[in-house]
């Protein structure tokens, strides 16, 4: 992995604003048609087959301070300067096929402008779950009412353990990575296919309950037919088809020490060591392990020492990792994420690649002064490894 220098990186925008231009903003297809021809920016890169003994060439991964998107960047004269080299262009399943088999990218293609035009490179992350589209939340059987504390409200799901759900999510996965493996401004992808509010995936959300009701979330996963083997399996069934499919783009996989899907759910961090070590195996230093909830508190040792037994675990067996912190204000039964400047300070030092800040971060006096040459230090780390 190498990293993005600021001329390198506002030479890979000029390379995206032709490529955005090769392709209508709005591109519609079925999802049984064959994927287009990415479109490849150098011939170093190889054949789409990567695994332990690969040569494919790996576009250098979307490290250092990162924004969770545009809005703290319009009032900056230059991002990069500040110490941002990277932005989250967040969207939806639902976004990105409204109807089934129909595709439209202009969600994605308005924001790349933008990124390519402040010189930063993108994590690509589509949330799948409560935002999947209504087609595919009724693959199965009726949509599974479900409450989302990400929009703090009662909504719906899918029963996305299943195999012909995770076709559809596939079929979304490889036409967009038939469009946008080859471009260099896309660091990562998030691997989502199976999150129910975000793209953490080794979270259920079980406990939360619809207002008015006592049925938990994890009940009526249970009663729609969820099992914790099916769950696994198309977890680990998603984590193999996105290193495959997006050959040429590192992958980011989000973890949490392990809550199962079951009756009387538990949680287990020898299950995520074992999650991560399979992941790794399969295709050596192409994922990289985020985690979302890093904290003053937790990297300090005073909240959540299975967490941070989890960073340590990452850390000690030299897995590329990066994370997200709490937000300012906490939430989702956290504390927040305390002093930023901290936070970001530490995971730098311990060889993170990427942090991606919380919505505020543009105002932290104490946080501004230590982003550039802590994103100094997340560009080596990821160079290096």
């Amino acid at each position: 992995m190498s990293a993005t220098s600021p001329v390198v990186v506002a030479a890979l925008g000029l390379l995206v604003g032709a490529q955005l231009g090769a392709h209508p903003a709005v591109a519609t297809t079925t999802a049984t048609t064959s994927s287009p021809t990415p479109v490849v920016a150098t011939a170093t890169l190889a054949a789409p087959s990567k695994g332990a003994t690969s040569t494919v060439t790996l576009k250098p991964y979307a490290a250092g301070n990162t924004s969770r998107g545009f809005g703290p960047l319009s009032a900056l004269a230059s991002p990069t300067a500040t110490g941002i080299s990277s932005v989250v262009v967040d969207t939806t399943w639902a976004a990105l096929e409204p109807t089934q088999g129909t595709y439209t990218t202009a969600p994605i293609d308005g924001e790349l402008r933008s990124a390519a035009s402040m010189g930063l490179t993108v994590r690509l992350r589509v949330l799948a779950g409560t935002q999947a589209p209504a087609y595919a939340k009724a693959i199965g059987g009726t949509p599974i009412p479900f409450y989302d504390h990400q929009l703090g409200a009662a909504t719906t799901i899918g029963r996305f353990w299943l195999p012909a759900y995770q076709t559809r999510w596939q079929d979304l996965m490889r036409y967009l990575a038939g469009k946008y493996d080859g471009n260099p401004l896309i660091g990562d992808v998030n691997i989502s296919g199976t999150g129910v509010v975000s793209a953490e995936v080794m979270l259920t959300m079980g406990n939360d309950t619809i207002p008015g009701s006592t049925v938990t979330n994890n009940d009526r996963l249970i009663a729609a037919g969820a099992t914790e083997t099916a769950r696994r399996t198309a977890l680990m069934n998603d984590i193999a088809f996105m290193q495959r499919t997006w050959a040429h783009t590192h992958t980011t996989l989000f973890c949490h020490p392990y809550v199962s899907l079951s009756p009387s759910p538990t949680t287990s961090l020898a299950t995520t060591e074992q999650i991560i070590s399979t992941a790794y195996a399969a295709d050596p230093g192409a994922t990289v392990f985020g985690h979302t909830g890093a904290s003053q508190a937790l990297l300090s040792g005073t909240a959540h020492s299975t967490t941070l037994d989890m960073y340590e675990f990452l850390i000690d067996h030299h897995y590329p990792f990066m994370a997200q912190t709490q937000t300012y204000g906490g939430g989702a039964k956290n504390e927040g994420v305390g002093d930023l400047s901290f936070v970001v300070t530490w995971l730098a030092s311990h060889g993170a690649f990427s942090v991606e800040l919380p919505n505020g971060w543009d105002s932290d006096a104490a946080a501004l002064p230590i982003l550039p040459a802590t994103t100094r230090q997340m560009l080596a780390s990821a160079s290096a490894g």
